[in-house]
This record gives C-alpha cells, structure tokens and sequence, in this order.
C-alpha cells in the first residue's frame, strides 16, 4: 500500500506461531516473499533490551495500548517502569554506544552488540 516500503516485522494474531517455526523467519506466500526481522507476540510483558541474553527478535513480547486500568497496558507498564525503577533507561542518545550498570553485565549477550560499544557504569 507504501510503494519502497520494506516490512520485515510480523504481530502474529493473538500470538499464535505456526508449526513451522521457519516461516515465521522467511518464507512465501502466493509468490510473494517474505523474511521478518522480528516478530511480535501478544500484548504482555515490555521485551527485553536487544543486549540482554533473553532477548529473541523472533519471539518478542510487546505491551498494549490498553487503559492504565489494564495490567498489559502502556499506560500500566510506563507508570510502573518510572515508579517502580526510577533511572532505569538510560540513554546518551548514540545508537553506537550501550550503556549499562555493572550489575546487568552478566546478563548481557554482548554478541547482540552489532559492533557497537559496550559501557558499563
């Protein structure tokens, strides 16, 4: 419907993956083809930081636009991020550049780091 517009992401409705695992990576359909640089699950849970070992592009959980009432709603997860971990993002703004607390360093998978660097405060 946007001519030159490249989509490599899929939500998969109410998060149902198919069988094959595969096709939610690349595949074809009606000779069209297809190769997904994530794919999102049903509303839940904030996903995980891309450096972070639990992080899957192909199994990514993402939260809803729901009202602050709702416990899988943006409004519920922003609200408890800011109340609950004050500080908790952190960025420079350098897409080059990750910066994180000594403590979550074993939790890291640094092979996620693309070439960018790590910083560890």
């Amino acid at each position: 419907m946007v001519p030159g517009t490249k989509v490599d992401t899929i939500a998969l409705p109410f998060g149902k993956s198919p069988k094959n695992k595969q096709l939610l990576v690349s595949g074809s359909f009606a000779g069209q083809r297809y190769s997904n640089r994530a794919v999102l699950l049903v509303g839940a849970d904030p996903a995980p930081a891309p450096i972070s070992k639990r992080f899957n592009p192909m199994r990514l959980p993402r939260i809803q636009a729901l009202s602050k009432d709702k416990a899988s709603g943006s409004e519920f997860w922003l609200d408890r991020i800011k109340n609950d971990h004050p500080g908790r993002y952190v960025s420079d703004g350098d897409p080059n550049t990750t910066t994180i607390p000594s403590s979550l360093e074993s939790k890291c998978d640094k092979t996620h780091l693309n070439g960018a660097t790590l910083r560890v405060y």
